[in-house]
């Protein structure tokens, strides 16, 4: 999947669930949490 596609998953996880813990967001996606601290930081 790319890093877009990623992002956007991500994206509308947190719209529909709200707040999650980024290991929650990384194991879903299937990415560490580095991915994931990196895509909000790219949102941001």
């Amino acid at each position: 999947m790319s890093k877009a596609a990623m992002m956007l998953k991500m994206i509308m996880m947190l719209q529909s669930r709200g707040k999650m813990k980024i290991k929650d967001i990384a194991k879903e996606l299937e990415v560490k949490d580095r991915s994931v601290r990196q895509y909000k930081n790219e949102l941001d």
